[in-house]
């Protein structure tokens, strides 16, 4: 992309977003980013940012995109410089880069550029800076074609990249399918050359190798800081000398490109390192392919990318903690690979070679769908993570026990005679010190603290009030009077003997807020009677009757009809894995907590304020004024479908599923059943029944958690992946079908039905490469390939 240029006091020319102009299709995916203007080793570059935390984004994190609305927000408020489109691998798009190709003062197109938007005749928009263009198609580029043409100054990607997008759009040309035109363009701009330098001869680099996967290739190395730094433009490590920092950038990548001339040339000029010195004459060549020539022919060793991926793959096994397999970062596992050793004399190339084999499939944070909450909640939610500078599930998730406990008694969701559900909902955050756990717990339980307070200021003024008429009362004044019990709505960690006189005075329901949950987990076996706590415990989670014998104090027996518990709380990933234990698992305990567990990314500082929750604390005491006599709340027809249709996919999917995610998943039904009547109360509608719209929300909530189960258990440790020994046999070959899947496992995949619905699932959350071909005799061909490990 081309750079942008600077006005008169230094600040750089961009044309503001018209969001009119931007294609339905695309407004509405939520692959969307902002992008700030950043000087970068004396260039300006367009840094992409999380539209809702302002943190730095990622093209191959979905957690760190948004929706175009928040993106807008960000753009029209100052606090970004425009708004960009993130290319998924599951994405029908194409997009092309033509820079310097326009006239900003005229509009008129340099003879290539118009040439082009002819041939191509999909829609156009000019780029920020107003002198290039940008055209989007549908289509798939070529495997093993160039991403860029710096003669001609065209870029063109597929996937794993973002692109700026404006919205000053050329004619009213909607995008459109131009495979065929897209063909003929890469044959013409962007085939692969190879080429010699320096006499030495550059390995095949094998279709798929691109520049964008070098680099990220180059990020997951044990020299990513040294040679990422020279990417950036840094010449510190060379005394200031931009020379020699630039001849040590060419040596790392003759290594990393093996020695293909083209692939380090890209690379390089997309470098903070590359100024006009690359391009200028020195004798019969540039200053730009002598550093190449020059770093080939001192390149003893290469990375070897052909020979990597001829590597036999092996069987991927679950790791544990302690057996040297894998780091912990957070949210993802960094499965080890053996490390390739060998020896280079010729220069300080990196010996940083890991395997791409055997590679353990990851399964890919998918962000938290707030729009399944209603707008003043889902707002909430996503200003307050946003000035925590944190996921918004850290605050959307503990919000949702919340209303669970608001609820309480006063509502039950009847699915069908004999089958209801109170909106109990235990819920956890997962994430290491620092990032951010108590202030979005606090965020999302704090107003319903302040309700507890509101009801203990009535509570002390009826106390009063009746102290003041039992005085005048006539008599000795000897008796006490009779108060009413204090209110309670939230507690911390207690064991249930502690638990059950609280429960006994607010039949309505409480919630268990804990910092850390590991001290709640910790309670169960406090008393002789080890393991009785985590039975209650269990039966509470269903509202059901609790029995409590005494055998001190002057009440013996205590019983609640019906004991209604929400629990949420927040816990690091290894203290998670040790609190659980065989016990905890064989009863079904960790099978009815949902969790978050975003990727790990420590908090820095931010300026963005703390924004009010009058509206979410409006909602909570709406709902809360509602206790009392339980009212059974049905479900529309509609609604019922839904949740019949949802509870029957447990026929195939719980198939084959390892045990303690098959526990998790089986209560799937039941949450989606709570979940309904917490957004049905929180909606406020007034509707009699849920509605079909509700449980759809409801539905989506369940399928993300449940991913988010399968997520967090693979990668503790806890459980194979349902998708694991799927992956390994895609792994195996080149692509596969619906049809190659039914053929490998008959029992797990009847129809190709059911074969398609996992591939394109897989394919969806950017595991898997969705690709289109035509067969001999025009029959079109889908099939799946693995997806690029930097991608997993």
């Amino acid at each position: 992309m081309m750079a942008l240029a600077l006005d008169d006091h230094g600040k750089p020319c961009i044309l503001p977003v018209t969001p009119e102009g931007i294609p339905l299709e695309l407004r509405d995916r939520p692959q969307w980013v902002c992008w700030k203007a950043v000087e970068r080793g004396g260039k300006i570059t367009k840094e992409p940012r999380d539209p809702r935390t302002m943190r730095g984004a990622s093209s191959t994190d979905p957690a760190t995109w948004g929706t175009l609305a928040d993106a807008l927000r960000r753009h029209q408020d100052g606090h970004a410089d425009g708004v960009g489109y993130v290319l998924s691998p599951d994405d029908p798009y194409v997009f092309v880069d033509i820079d310097g190709c326009r006239n900003p003062s005229t509009g008129e197109l340099s003879g290539l550029a118009a040439a082009l938007v002819e041939r191509l005749d999909s829609w156009t928009e000019v780029s920020p800076s107003g002198t290039g263009l940008h055209i989007i198609i549908r289509g798939r580029l070529p495997e093993g074609c160039r991403s860029k043409n710096t003669e001609h100054g065209i870029e063109c990607y597929d996937q794993a990249r973002y692109f700026c997008v404006t919205g000053h759009a050329l004619g009213d040309v909607a995008i459109t399918d131009r495979q065929s035109e897209l063909d003929a363009f890469v044959a013409e701009y962007l085939q692969r050359e190879q080429s010699t330098r320096g006499g030495a001869t550059a390995a095949p680099i094998p279709a798929g190798v691109d520049a964008q996967r070098i680099i990220d290739k180059i990020r997951r190395s044990r020299s990513a800081s040294k040679i990422i730094s020279l990417l950036d433009g840094s010449t510190d490590a060379h005394g200031g000398d931009a020379s020699s920092a630039d001849q040590a950038l060419a040596n790392h990548l003759a290594f990393w490109c093996d020695c293909d001339a083209a692939l380090m040339d890209e690379i390089f000029r997309s470098s903070g390192l590359y100024r006009p010195k690359w391009d200028e004459m020195r004798g019969e060549a540039t200053y730009g392919e002598i550093t190449i020539s020059r770093a080939i022919a001192d390149c003893g060793n290469t990375y070897g990318w052909e020979r990597q991926q001829r590597k036999p793959k092996t069987e991927p096994r679950i790791l544990s903690a302690g057996t040297g397999g894998y780091t912990e970062t957070g949210a993802d596992l960094v499965f080890g690979a053996p490390i390739e050793t060998f020896r280079n004399d010729r220069h300080d190339t990196p010996p940083e070679m890991f395997s791409d084999e055997p590679i353990r499939p990851r399964i890919l944070f998918q962000p938290f769908p707030l729009d399944c909450l209603c707008p003043a909640l889902a707002n909430y939610a996503a200003q307050v993570a946003e000035s925590i500078g944190c996921c918004p599930s850290m605050v959307a998730v503990p919000m949702l026990s919340v209303l669970g406990a608001a609820i309480g008694a006063s509502r039950v969701v009847e699915v069908k005679p004999g089958f209801a559900q109170y909106a109990i909902l235990w819920t956890g955050t997962i994430a290491e010190s620092g990032a951010g756990k108590s202030p979005a717990l606090g965020a999302a339980v704090g107003p319903y603290y302040r309700l507890e307070e509101f009801h203990h200021n009535l509570h002390t003024e009826d106390c009063e009030r009746i102290r003041q008429a039992h005085e005048n009362l006539p008599g000795d004044g000897q008796s006490e009077p009779e108060f009413p019990p204090l209110p309670r709505f939230v507690i911390g960690d207690t064991t249930v003997e502690a638990l059950a006189p609280v429960l006994q005075q607010n039949p309505q329901g409480l919630l268990l807020s804990a910092d850390e949950l590991s001290g709640w987990l910790g309670s169960f076996n406090q008393y002789k009677g080890k393991g009785a706590d985590r039975s209650h415990w269990l039966s509470l989670y269903d509202g059901a009757r609790l029995t409590i014998d005494r055998k001190t104090g002057p009440v013996k027996l205590i019983i609640v009809p019906n004991g209604i518990v929400s629990i949420t709380g927040g816990i690091q990933p290894g203290v998670l894995r040790r609190a659980l234990s065989d016990d905890d698992f064989d009863s079904g305990l960790p099978a009815r907590f949902v969790f978050t567990m975003p990727p790990d990314r420590p908090l820095g500082w931010s300026d963005v304020p703390r924004p009010p929750d009058d509206d979410y604390a409006a909602i909570l005491k709406r709902i809360s004024d509602a206790r009392g006599e339980t009212v059974t709340v049905p479900l529309s027809d509609q609604a019922r479908e839904l949740f019949a249709g949802f509870k029957n996919e447990d026929t195939t999917r719980l198939r084959d599923v390892p045990g303690p995610l098959r526990a998790a998943w089986a209560k799937s039904a039941g949450r989606t059943a709570r979940l309904a009547l917490v957004l049905h109360e929180s909606d406020g509608t007034g509707e009699f029944c849920i509605s079909a719209d509700t449980m759809s929300r409801a539905i989506r909530l369940s399928r993300w958690f449940d991913r988010e189960t399968e997520r967090i258990y693979a990668a503790l440790g806890i459980s194979r992946s349902v998708d694991a020994d799927l992956l390994e046999f895609i792994q195996t070959r080149t692509d596969v079908t619906a049809r190659d899947l039914q053929q490998w496992k008959r029992s797990r995949y009847p129809s190709a039905d059911a074969a398609e619905r996992d591939l394109n699932r897989l394919a969806k959350e950017g595991m898997l490469i969705r690709t289109t071909d035509t067969e001999t005799g025009g029959r079109p061909r889908t099939a799946f390939r693995w997806n690029s490990p930097q991608n997993t």
